[in-house]
């Protein structure tokens, strides 16, 4: 994995769970969906992920 792209002030290992617990939140949730919507819910994660990069990366790998 290339750490090089957050900022310098960014605990890598600490967004490594943050990752992990967004997506066992995800997964958590699929049992209790009757129709799950899975480009719904990828478009939902993207804009996660977006959002955590726009604040963790480097401007210049934005």
């Amino acid at each position: 994995m290339d750490t090089s792209k957050f900022k310098d002030n960014i605990d890598v290992k600490l967004v490594m769970k943050m990752l992990t617990w967004i997506g066992e939140g995800y997964a958590a949730q699929l049992p209790n969906i009757a129709e799950v919507d899975y480009n719904a819910l990828s478009k939902e994660m993207d804009d996660c992920l977006d959002l955590l990069k726009n604040n963790f990366y480097k401007e210049e790998y934005i």
